[in-house]
């Protein structure tokens, strides 16, 4: 019986290395840290996964076009019962004006500032892991801001062609036909990501 579970326990996990080697086979340009949950029929609605680089979590997420949260007819996320739900989902598009902050709860969860940022804070439900100075870019305000040390040094201050004014940690996604709604791409520095966005983010 032993052997039967560990056998099926490495088979497990060759199957998932196979899954995300074929996944970075056909995403080259997807960030994506664990690939191999790309395509696992979850939609991973957080960047970089539900991107068009990732293929919207590899399908997982349909084409790419969420639905308007209710109450919030300027929001658009896939996932529009986590709104409002007394979870922060601290990212894009759920941490946004036009989410309401996630329906106020990124606005009762802000914790303590973060050490050695004093102007830098996070929201951190259910003690989940801090994400500032982990190793990753997280390429979105807040973590990615001169008030949290760009993601405590994890994301960096490419310059970008044509833009000179413009620093962004994946000059590569500057006008890739993908929109990246959130600063520094989608600001007047950066061309409104490269022409990709058509309006400034609403303040």
């Amino acid at each position: 019986m032993l052997c039967v579970m560990m056998l099926g326990g490495i088979t497990f996990i060759k199957v998932l290395q196979i899954r995300g080697t074929l996944a970075r086979m056909k995403y080259p340009r997807c960030k994506a840290k664990f690939t191999n949950i790309l395509g696992n029929g979850v939609c991973n609605d957080i960047e970089p996964y539900n991107t068009a680089q990732c293929g919207y979590d590899g399908g997982d997420c349909g084409d790419g076009f969420p639905k308007a949260a209710l109450d919030y007819p300027d929001c658009f996320v896939f996932h529009q019962n986590e709104i409002g739900n007394n979870k922060c989902w601290d990212w894009p598009p759920y941490n946004t004006p036009e989410c309401g902050f996630d329906g106020g709860d990124c606005l009762t969860q802000q914790g303590p500032p973060v050490d050695g940022y004093p102007d830098c804070f996070v929201s951190r439900p259910d003690n989940s892991p801090m994400l500032i100075g982990d190793g990753y870019c997280h390429d979105y305000p807040p973590y990615n801001t001169p008030e949290c040390g760009f993601d405590d040094g994890d994301c960096e201050r490419n310059a970008v062609e044509d833009y000179p004014n413009c620093f962004v940690h994946d000059p590569g996604a500057i006008g890739d036909g993908n929109c990246n709604n959130v600063p520094p791409y989608n600001t007047t520095e950066c061309g409104f990501d490269g022409g990709d966005c058509a309006e400034p983010i609403p303040v």
